[in-house]
């Protein structure tokens, strides 16, 4: 396309009707003209002092990454004109139904080990892309229903840059780095937000604090850099009170490289898991025949011998002799 004109030819939604209101820029439903298709469009409009391409960078770098738990990008335009720069991502249509307005408490434990495989596997291999998230959450990750199942679809991806903090409107699942050295931003930023996501999902709440009026950004960025994590971490299961503890670490360095090590962590847990129930069947069943193979005590007991006829002969014959004996005696 070579102008905003053009755009407005191929797609059209209506401005005043934002389905997200948060941060800059909206997003918005609307439709291919030329296809009749439902599509979101994600509008950015910047001045050219703010605007080096980074945000058409993201959107077009993002067409590339096809994964069943990102929801693709289908086209990326930037215009520039009137002291303005428009920035446009184009992506199919789903119902937002985010992952943040669920309560988790609703959720069984099979739900939860199932949504953050889901979210580990779309995050490695993203990371395998080249991509850092930075703005892993709740609210950025949608259901989309299939069968039975939900399908998580991750939204606002795609970036190969560190993202300034001016571009954050909550910072509750910000690492501690990206409110300082932007240079030292990598996979392991997203491995922090990973743990505050596995926290909420086991806790029902933010390890520090959700964005109110009387808790602004500013009370949560503090308690990030200065508090450890809350004593909620104890309701939080084996293996994932571990893989938590070790994503919330302050210092970047101490915390796991990558999707692959906390995947590994899960395997190698439930193998032990395994290991341990059946060796616990197994002792139950040798228990249980021991049971049934144990002959009945009653049985144990020596038998009785019978008497034999001689024996009783001898006796009356001892007991005769005695009896003459008592009276040629007295």
């Amino acid at each position: 396309m070579e102008s905003i004109k053009d755009f407005w030819d191929t797609y059209e939604f209506d401005p005043s009707q934002s389905l997200d209101q948060k941060g800059f820029g909206s997003v918005y439903k609307g439709k291919d003209k030329r296809t009749d298709d439902v599509v979101v469009v994600k509008s950015t409009e910047m001045h050219p002092n703010f605007d080096d391409g980074w945000i058409w960078r993201k959107y077009d770098e993002a067409i590339a990454l096809q994964h069943k738990n990102l929801l693709p990008y289908i086209a990326a335009y930037r215009f520039e004109g009137e002291g303005m720069v428009s920035n446009f991502g184009v992506m199919p249509y789903v119902e937002r139904l985010s992952l943040n307005l669920l309560d988790p408490n609703d959720l069984t434990d099979e739900e939860k080990v199932d949504w953050i495989n889901q979210v580990l596997d779309g995050l490695h291999y993203m990371h395998e892309q080249g991509h850092v998230w930075q703005k892993l959450s709740a609210t950025h990750i949608l259901m989309e229903k299939s069968a039975e199942d939900y399908v998580l679809k991750f939204i606002n991806y795609g970036n190969k840059q560190p993202i300034p903090l001016v571009f954050f409107s909550n910072y509750e699942y910000l690492a501690p780095e990206q409110f300082g050295d932007p240079t030292v931003l990598d996979k392991r930023t997203d491995i922090w937000s990973l743990g505050v996501l596995i926290y909420w999902l086991y806790t029902g709440q933010l390890p520090f604090g959700r964005k109110t009026t009387r808790h602004p950004n500013t009370k949560i960025e503090e308690r990030i850099l200065n508090r450890p994590i809350p004593d909620l971490i104890d309701l939080i299961p084996k293996p994932y009170k571990t893989i938590v503890q070790k994503c919330l670490k302050k210092n970047i360095a101490e915390r796991w490289a990558d999707c692959g090590q906390i995947i590994g962590a899960i395997e190698k847990q439930s193998i032990a898991n395994s290991t341990k129930d059946t060796v616990a069947e197994q002792e139950i069943e040798l228990s249980a025949k021991t049971i049934d193979n144990e002959p009945d005590r009653r049985y144990l007991r020596k038998p009785s011998k019978p008497i034999i006829w001689w024996q009783v002969l001898l006796l009356f014959g001892l007991a005769a002799a005695f009896g003459y004996w008592l009276s040629q005696k007295f």
